[in-house]
């Protein structure tokens, strides 16, 4: 079972890291379908629209996809989720970044490379897979998040769904360099690490420095 000080019950405020239960999350796999506008159109100012199997993308397509209701975690920085939540941005026209959530295969289920795959998780050197350990929020098993499948949905999506769980401070800092590692092949360090010269501890969290960017006052 997960130390209960890393997997948490829901904060009161959405944070990165929040998991949301049955939020419709996109499968778009090619070849796929294309919704496209007819040029000729049966009555004036009503254009028909159509699925189009062939030929290359025009200006203007959309991609015709499938969806499922999924477990997710929510990975957008706090102050795109402000904005929304605490600034009154429209939620339909804003994006919050997230990721499918993923169980563990049972070891009868699963083959030599999948369990392989699944030990890296664990030990957190598999950069495109973020672990979630067994806990009491999400139940029986162990879980990933799937980092090669970053989706933006709109804000809506989220306010009033089912959240089930929070990550501690402690995680966070584990999402946020797996997501580093995983985004830029730069390792970000938020443990401890031994100074080269004297050999004694350095906690990097000391050096963090608040961004002096000027406030984002884009709620389009």
């Amino acid at each position: 079972m997960a130390d209960e000080l890393y997997i948490i019950p829901p904060e009161d405020e959405y944070d990165s890291g929040d998991v949301f239960a049955d939020i419709p999350f996109p499968n778009i796999r090619g070849p796929f379908k294309r919704y496209r506008l007819s040029t000729k159109p049966a009555e004036k100012n009503k254009p028909e629209v159509f699925v189009s199997e062939i030929g290359p993308d025009k200006p203007g397509d959309i991609v015709h996809c499938t969806y499922q209701r999924r477990l997710v975690m929510l990975l957008s920085h706090p102050c795109e989720l402000d904005k929304v939540t605490k600034a009154g941005a429209n939620a339909d026209r804003r994006a919050w970044s997230c990721a499918p959530v993923e169980p563990f295969k049972q070891d009868a289920d699963a083959d030599v490379v999948t369990k392989a795959r699944q030990q890296r998780i664990r030990d957190g050197i598999q950069p495109n897979r973020f672990y979630i350990p067994e806990n009491g929020q999400l139940g029986p098993g162990e879980f990933m998040v799937d980092l090669r499948r970053i989706t933006p949905l709109p804000a809506s999506f989220f306010l009033g769904a089912n959240r089930i769980l929070s990550l501690s401070e402690d995680a966070k800092d584990d999402l946020y360099a797996q997501m580093g590692v995983n985004q830029s092949g730069y390792a970000l360090n938020v443990e401890a690490i031994e100074c080269p010269n004297c050999g004694q501890p350095i906690d990097p969290t000391a050096f963090r420095v608040k961004s002096d960017d000027d406030e984002d006052t884009d709620f389009e």
